[in-house]
């Protein structure tokens, strides 16, 4: 069913209904009909994430290597406003001690998030190939291998924020996530030979 139109002199009569504008004309959607869009798109997310035995942990690795190039981003700012200079390409190490304190920890979170890739992905790929050879890993594997990427991003902002026991618990959770990954692909490896 194609939504109502109306004009923008209708305005006030539409609460809790989003508008689309098409040429200064705006359609109707119900809330309920939004609702159900949302829901369809969470579906069609969860499919693509678990298409087949394998996607959880493909889609960790491409996720994992996503937080590490986020990582960028907090140490970009922090060289911005520390006045980094093409000159200081030299040497960009150097420019460490007139980072801002929080400019240091993006710095350190930065680097910490190549030492968790470096752990993470032998552990994915590992999840990876024992699916494609053996079939569905159990629930767990894949529900840590999405969650890991997601508790690593959370660590960045803890770090930079300087939120130090929400830090160490996301480090040590994402840790726990990547050991989960490498018990339950051994586990299925073994159990197949």
């Amino acid at each position: 069913m194609a939504p109502k139109r109306v004009n923008r002199q209708d305005f006030p009569e539409f609460v809790g209904i989003v508008f689309l504008q098409q040429d200064r004309n705006y359609a109707k959607i119900p809330l309920s009909e939004l609702k159900g869009i949302a829901f369809e798109l969470s579906m069609d997310l969860i499919a693509l994430f678990t298409a087949a035995p394998a996607a959880p942990y493909a889609w960790s690795l491409v996720l994992a290597g996503a937080v590490v190039i986020a990582s960028i981003v907090p140490l970009g700012a922090a060289r911005s406003q520390a006045d980094f200079t093409i000159a200081d390409m030299d040497a960009p190490r150097a420019m460490f001690d007139r980072l801002p304190a929080w400019g240091k920890r993006a710095s350190w979170a930065h680097q910490n998030s190549f030492e968790a890739f470096g752990l993470h992905a032998p552990a994915a790929l590992l999840a990876l190939i024992a699916a494609l050879q053996t079939g569905p890993l159990p629930g767990i594997a894949a529900a840590v291998a999405l969650i890991q990427p997601i508790l690593r991003l959370a660590y960045i902002g803890a770090y930079v924020g300087n939120v130090a026991a929400l830090r160490g618990l996301c480090w040590a959770s994402a840790l726990f996530c990547t050991g989960i990954l490498y018990v339950e692909g051994l586990k299925a490896l073994l159990q197949s030979a």
